[in-house]
């Protein structure tokens, strides 16, 4: 249904909310940027199909009177994609909602596109993401960027040393992006929610009631889900996808809790924040995969041992948890979280060195509330 043509990278300016930016991403009238999938009856994962730099999963759910987008990817032109396939792909209503699953910058960038082509659009959150927002000011870019830079320079070092495979150009391909995206973003400030809660907020509608519940702290300082209960699918954003997670300002055992809890609620389809759509066995995998970390983690801390020898030690095959199959999944997409193949020329090792990265962000976030 969908034309396979891919971004079109190129240069023209743009002015979102009164700021020039420089765009990375064009569209022509006849592309689709995003794959569009039906999950049930009014609700749809849309992936886009080659994101730059690096981006999140939307779910768009069908109301009475318009649609509510959760997630808006990592910049403004990059929304513009999926706004350009509402009234094509999805269908011709306005947005009234959008939701953040939580504040990491791949998931909120893109709201300024949908407040400038719907100005009453209403953005949902929790209080603790709205905060975190908040905190983080004007000068929210620059952590970025320094985490950008060196999640690049962690990955040159899967590449092979000659640096002339297709692996190494695509990689040098992600770094012009990064250092095209840094500056490009510096003018764009976050979209700060409209209304934010805690605990549960329903949205009543005859077509598609939808539940919004807080999760606390989980994989970030404040996590929500998206249910809809006649369609049994729901929207968990980084909380619970189909791939390994990024754990780097998690709360471990708090995660596992708001997971122990999904556990409980009645669904069939899950569409993440990042990978394919997945079923409930997702959430048990994703709780399985971390209980083992913290227990390893935990346990290597009582020993004595040092975080490097302890990371050392960890590697996939160990892990109970990715065997029978959830290793193997995981591995074909192990940065997937990145929303971009793995930049390694050998996969397993690209894959070890992902669970690494992941058992020693829960050592160092062991105990945090």
């Amino acid at each position: 249904m969908h034309s396979r043509r891919a971004f079109l990278e190129s240069t023209c300016g743009a002015t979102l909310a009164g700021v020039p930016v420089q765009r990375t991403v064009k569209q022509d009238s006849g592309s689709a940027l995003f794959t569009i999938e039906p999950l049930a009856q009014g609700v749809w994962l849309c992936q886009a199909k080659h994101p730059p730099v690096f981006s999140s999963n939307a779910v768009v759910f069908e109301q009475e009177a318009g649609l509510l987008v959760v997630d808006t990817h990592s910049s403004p032109w990059v929304a513009e994609g999926l706004i350009a396939q509402i009234g094509r792909d999805l269908p011709p209503k306005p947005v009234q909602y959008v939701v953040y699953t939580h504040p990491h910058f791949d998931h909120i960038l893109g709201t300024a596109a949908y407040r400038k082509r719907w100005p009453g659009v209403r953005v949902i959150a929790s209080q603790s993401a709205r905060r975190t927002m908040e905190e983080s000011g004007a000068g929210w870019h620059l952590p970025l960027a320094q985490w950008l830079r060196a999640t690049l320079e962690s990955e040159a070092k899967l590449l092979d040393p000659a640096r002339n495979s297709a692996a190494a150009a695509r990689w040098q391909r992600r770094r012009a992006q990064v250092e095209e995206y840094i500056p490009a973003m510096q003018g764009v400030l976050p979209v700060l929610p409209d209304l934010s809660f805690e605990g549960e907020l329903v949205l009543n509608d005859r077509r598609q009631p939808l539940h919004l519940r807080s999760l606390g702290r989980a994989h970030s300082e404040g996590d929500i889900v998206i249910l809809s209960p006649s369609r049994k699918v729901i929207a968990t954003g980084d909380c619970a996808y189909d791939a390994l997670p990024f754990a780097g300002v998690c709360f471990p055992e708090l995660w596992v809790k708001a997971l122990r809890d999904l556990e409980s609620v009645e669904f069939d389809r899950l569409a993440g924040g990042h990978g394919p759509a997945a079923d409930r066995q997702c959430v048990k995998e994703r709780r399985s995969y971390l209980e083992e970390l913290i227990g390893l983690a935990a346990r290597a801390k009582s020993e004595g041992q040092t975080l490097d020898q302890f990371a050392e030690a960890v590697s996939p095959e160990k892990i109970v948890s990715l065997r029978n199959g959830v290793g193997a999944k995981y591995s074909s997409e192990p940065r997937s979280l990145l929303a971009v193949p793995p930049p390694g020329v050998d996969s397993v090792r690209s894959f070890a060195v992902a669970v690494k990265e992941n058992a020693a962000h829960i050592w160092q976030r062991l105990g945090a509330q």
